[in-house]
């Protein structure tokens, strides 16, 4: 066997967020077994299989899981309580702006700061009936403020925004003036014209752990899974498990029905890992618990996951394995196997019935087919040119010496065609498969890395 490397300088350049894929191609997570992602070579690693794989699918970072699963979003108890109590002290200094000394617009910019904060996370006060309540107070009288200055525009859209995160009731039991009053009836009603149901399901649920659901901060009664019918726009859902993870996701209905699943056992059991990878969590280790994590994330978000698994050792007899699970949740087989080589090189062995085997390039069919061709015709020719003898023999030429040699050329070009037709079809069903080779190599130069492309012969 001969190898023949190319060196390629330079490859630092290809960090996982500028490896670029074919429009329409499915995204891909890496998840790497907890002694992988301790390894000195995991950057490396993650770097290399999204180069390798870029054709296939598209690169997908840690935090485009954390935005599908909810997982790792700032909704935690212990990440809010200061944002919560200061969003509750911006009503309450907005309120106090224009009912103690009637600066307009200072309440008015108050109360937009602390109500954009609530919006964009409702998390900040799930459960908290009476905090709700002061916010809904606060924006009956932004929209109230913002009325007296003819921004009728602006109170409509956040008297809207109200309408759909707020029940009517709660909007009507704040004291307004009878227009303001009529102004907001009319935005809420309009808000809520439009309605979508959503399915909220817990995937593989602990009955011993007792969970919570939030729509906009507001609880939600019973247990999954729930159907909830909310108005059109954005809307956060929060899923609280009881001595558990805190959950937060992001759904915009447009007026057609939609789902949302959470899995609060990957909350424990999965992080952030490097180059953008997701991991195991300390103390999950080994292939049944990645593989199931893989299962489930796949399943979850419907992106591939490529597994990542195995020892990076010189002496490991396998290698880094990396296996594709589609995003049924399906374990595939092996993918690619990695390797250390020689002076910090990477060695990547390509699966031969996997999809990024190259085939062996076997022409012979078509070469020998080509020359049957070429016989037949040539053997039809001299055939021809023999019965064009024959029948000159007949009517008394002296033709015999050509006929015999155009006959007998012409039954030598038939079995040269009629073996040549044979060994073409033979050769057809000898093609070769794909064939695993040794396809990329990477080895440490400087700040970055050098890429080889080795084969073999």
């Amino acid at each position: 066997m001969q190898r023949v490397t190319v060196p390629i300088l330079f490859a630092w350049l290809f960090l996982p967020g500028a490896v670029d894929a074919s429009p329409g191609v499915p995204q891909a997570l890496i998840l790497m077994d907890r002694a992988v992602a301790d390894s000195a070579e995991a950057d490396r690693l993650a770097k290399v299989i999204r180069i390798r794989t870029a054709g296939l699918y598209a690169p997908a970072m840690a935090s485009d899981f954390e935005a599908i699963s909810g997982v790792g979003g700032s909704c935690s108890p212990e990440l809010i309580s200061d944002d919560r109590l200061r969003l509750l002290a911006g009503i309450r200094e907005g309120a106090d702006l224009f009912y103690d000394t009637t600066a307009v617009h200072a309440a008015t910019r108050t109360l937009d700061t602390a109500l954009n904060d609530y919006f964009e996370r409702p998390c900040l006060l799930a459960g908290d009936l009476a905090g709700l309540g002061r916010v809904c107070e606060g924006a009956v009288l932004l929209v109230r403020l913002l009325l007296v200055q003819d921004r009728t525009v602006e109170a409509g859209a956040v008297a809207r925004r109200m309408g759909r995160v707020f029940p009517l009731e709660m909007v009507e039991s704040v004291d307004a003036p009878p227009d303001a009053a009529r102004f907001l009836h009319e935005a809420v009603l309009e808000a809520r014209s439009v309605e979508a149901e959503v399915l909220v399901v817990v995937e593989r649920p602990d009955r011993a752990r007792r969970v919570q659901l939030y729509r906009d901060g507001f609880p939600i009664p019973g247990v999954s899974p729930w159907r909830i019918r909310v108005s059109r726009g954005p809307h956060e859902w929060m899923l609280r498990v009881e001595s558990g993870p805190t959950l937060t996701r992001r759904l915009e209905t447009s007026g057609t029905d939609g789902a949302i699943r959470f899995d609060p056992s990957l909350a424990g059991s999965v992080v952030t890992g490097p180059a953008g990878t997701l991991t195991m969590a300390p103390g999950w280790s080994g292939d049944d618990a990645t593989g199931q994590a893989a299962e489930r994330i796949a399943d979850l978000t419907d992106m591939v996951v490529l597994m990542v698994r195995g020892s990076w050792a010189s002496d490991g007899a396998d290698g880094i394995r990396v296996t594709e699970v589609d995003s049924s949740g399906a374990a595939g087989k092996d993918l690619i196997r990695l390797k250390p080589g020689e002076e910090g090189t990477m060695e990547v062995l390509v699966a031969s019935e996997g999809p990024l085997a190259r085939s062996v390039p076997w022409p012979w069919p078509w070469v020998t087919g080509g020359l049957s061709a070429g016989f037949l015709a040539a053997g039809a020719y001299l055939n021809w040119a023999a019965n064009k003898d024959a029948s000159a023999v007949n009517r008394g030429e002296n033709r015999v010496s050509s006929y015999k040699k155009n006959r007998t050329w012409a039954i030598v070009n038939y079995t040269m065609a009629a073996v040549g037709g044979g060994t073409a079809l033979v050769l057809y069903f000898l093609q070769p498969g794909k064939k695993s080779q040794y396809v990329l190599g990477a080895a440490p130069v400087g700040g970055g890395a050098a890429m080889s492309f080795s084969t073999s012969f």
